[in-house]
């Protein structure tokens, strides 16, 4: 139901002429046909969305009709700079990205960057007792990700609460 779409991954989600997309249109399906929620939020991954701005119309019109839920900018920015502050981790940029998971409790994440994965699953990264680590849809052998399965239910009922 929610997913959190890494920005590098937009275009292979939402251009059909993206040589990835036939790859991540069960993404696309799922978010214009069915249940899928796209999650944004914090500073770095909205600035991350700036840079494709092409794409900016359609988060808009998502928005607008209740296809993209917005996180708390604040905490996640906050729990994105104690992960830096935390860790050393020079070869992992997507900080932002583990902020998002701990904060909107989205538990799937939309990514062709494969080599974020081991860090974004780093049980380390998390709150003592976090319940999950993310799961990744990197290619339509995920496609069996895209439900309810990977969606928290205090995430539920922050959709349910905004689409009423």
């Amino acid at each position: 139901m929610a997913i959190i779409i890494d920005a590098n991954c937009i275009p292979c989600v939402f251009s059909p002429s993206n040589s990835f997309h036939a790859e991540f249109k069960p993404v696309y399906d799922w978010i214009m046909e069915g249940e899928g929620v796209i999650v944004i939020g914090g500073k770095k991954y909205k600035n991350e969305l700036g840079k494709i701005s092409s794409y900016l119309r359609i988060f808009n019109e998502l928005k607008k009709i209740g296809k993209v839920v917005n996180g708390n900018d604040l905490s996640i920015d906050e729990y994105e700079r104690a992960v830096i502050s935390n860790h050393s981790q020079r070869l992992f940029n997507d900080e932002h990205l583990v902020a998002m998971v701990v904060e909107t409790k989205c538990m799937l994440i939309c990514s062709n960057d494969l080599s974020s994965i081991k860090y974004v699953q780093d049980k380390t990264f998390y709150p003592t007792g976090f319940p999950f680590c993310p799961a990744y849809y990197t290619g339509k052998r995920n496609k069996n990700l895209l439900n309810r399965r990977y969606v928290h239910h205090t995430l539920i009922s922050r959709l349910n609460k905004k689409n009423m």
